[in-house]
């Protein structure tokens, strides 16, 4: 993400593609720790 911001501070990303990726690495770090948690298959 911070590598995104400098390349956005430099003129490289446009207002889209930051906010494009702010919302994917957004979304990833909210759902990271639910898939954790469901990846188990536990059979009795």
């Amino acid at each position: 993400m911070y590598f995104s911001k400098d390349l956005y501070e430099h003129g490289i990303f446009n207002n889209e593609t930051i906010k494009d990726i702010s919302d994917d690495y957004m979304f990833v770090k909210e759902h990271s720790n639910a898939k954790e948690k469901d990846d188990f298959d536990i059979e009795i």
